[in-house]
């Protein structure tokens, strides 16, 4: 896959599309097939155009992202997308007339032969611009338009933003499914202080991208993805309210696992959201519900 940031770097015989593309849930994903599946028809190489920074960062709607820049580009990579445009996102696009931005980037400045939306995409000036514009456009510059219907999931439409709800709420089995797979983030381990292997749990804390959005704090049934295999884990996700700690941490227990992982990159897969954190009245009871969630958790995975 191509990567670029100035249309120039882009070949000028592309069918394109344009957003945001966070997450890459079941809806982008219809939209990047159709976009190659036309691609191939029309002879040309598919493209997307996309933002840095992401609007939702831009305008403050979101203070943080499904997908890392870095996880994006994979995830595009894994669909066979062949180009993708990165434009810097700036005041000057805020202010953009759709037609303004169709003519100047897409048309006169990649000369795109189609462009494929979802149906309820919005840009430009005041997010003017639909695919009612596009049609309208496409025939005034004699570029074609293809327009998907949302997918749906619990009779709603996925966005990313119902996605990003759906994880501040801790609902990572619907996320996973309006992603189509389980939802994900990475993390280097860091030393900690210890606890969990005081109470015979040890645990590999976590430091991830502030960029990352993780789920709502909590008790987690989780696959581990290490160098060597993929573990079944419990992951905690809080304060730890037992011992008065303030600063949000995430921690993982592996099971049936025992070595040294500091200084490794261990992959996250959230499965199912076990309970809520709390304070327990004593470490004897602590263990007691961890011991309690690592049974809940072996049944799951």
């Amino acid at each position: 896959m191509r990567i670029a940031s100035s249309p120039k770097e882009i070949p000028s015989n592309t069918t394109a599309s344009v957003g945001t593309f966070d997450g890459i849930h079941l809806g982008h994903q219809a939209i990047l097939e159709k976009l190659n599946q036309r691609a191939r028809e029309l002879e040309s190489e598919s493209l997307l155009i996309t933002f840095n920074p992401p609007p939702p960062l831009f305008f403050g709607t979101a203070s943080a992202l499904l997908s890392t820049p870095e996880e994006k580009v994979a995830l595009l990579e894994e669909t066979g997308l062949q180009n993708l445009l990165i434009l810097a996102f700036s005041e000057a696009i805020v202010q953009m007339e759709p037609e303004d931005f169709i003519e100047g980037v897409v048309v006169d400045g990649l000369k795109v032969n189609e462009i494929v939306i979802g149906e309820t995409h919005k840009f430009g000036r005041r997010k003017r611009g639909d695919f009612r514009l596009l049609r309208e456009l496409g025939n005034r510059w004699g570029f074609g338009v293809d327009v998907l219907t949302p997918i749906t999931y619990k009779g709603a439409a996925i966005s990313s933003s119902r996605v990003r709800r759906a994880v501040e709420k801790g609902q990572v089995d619907d996320v996973g499914s309006m992603l189509g797979r389980e939802y994900s983030f990475t993390g280097r381990v860091i030393k900690g202080v210890g606890r969990g292997k005081r109470l015979a749990y040890p645990t590999a804390n976590l430091n991830v991208e502030n960029l990352k959005l993780l789920p709502l704090n909590g008790v987690y049934a989780v696959r581990v993805e290490l160098a060597d295999g993929s573990f079944p884990a419990v992951m905690n996700i809080g304060t730890r309210p037992t011992f008065v700690d303030t600063q949000r941490n995430v921690e993982v227990h592996l099971l049936d696992f025992d070595e040294a992982l500091y200084g490794e990159f261990l992959k996250v897969y959230c499965v199912k959201r076990l309970r809520d954190e709390k304070a327990f009245e004593s470490e004897k009871a602590l263990k007691s519900q961890i011991e309690r969630d690592l049974r809940m958790a072996k049944e799951l995975l």
